[in-house]
């Protein structure tokens, strides 16, 4: 039983510290036009529950970052580190999807 609260908690505390990115500078232009707390108790929740919790996280981040855009607010707050930059060209896409044989 040990294994499996360690494990929670060490999602809860994966969650609680990635999610922040929503509280924090990266959105704060955002922040003054779409208040963030939900968005954020949502990304934990999601981050928690869902089975990838790193892949979850970072679809929860985006959907804020749209809801921001929308709003106007443009964020760029992918990194290499960080729900990761895609450094695939349009080329290299098409060959990807639209020719996968």
């Amino acid at each position: 039983m040990l294994p499996v609260i360690l494990m929670l908690f060490s999602a809860a505390n994966f969650a609680t510290t990635e999610c922040e990115i929503i509280l924090g500078e990266t959105f704060k232009a955002c922040h003054r036009e779409i208040f963030p707390d939900p968005y954020y108790e949502q990304c934990r929740f999601d981050t928690c529950a869902c089975s990838d919790g790193e892949n979850c996280m970072c679809y929860a981040v985006a959907h804020y970052a749209r809801v921001c855009s929308r709003a106007g607010f443009v964020i760029n707050w992918r990194t290499e580190s960080f729900c990761r930059k895609c450094k695939c060209t349009l080329a290299a896409m098409l060959v990807k999807y639209a020719f996968p044989f």
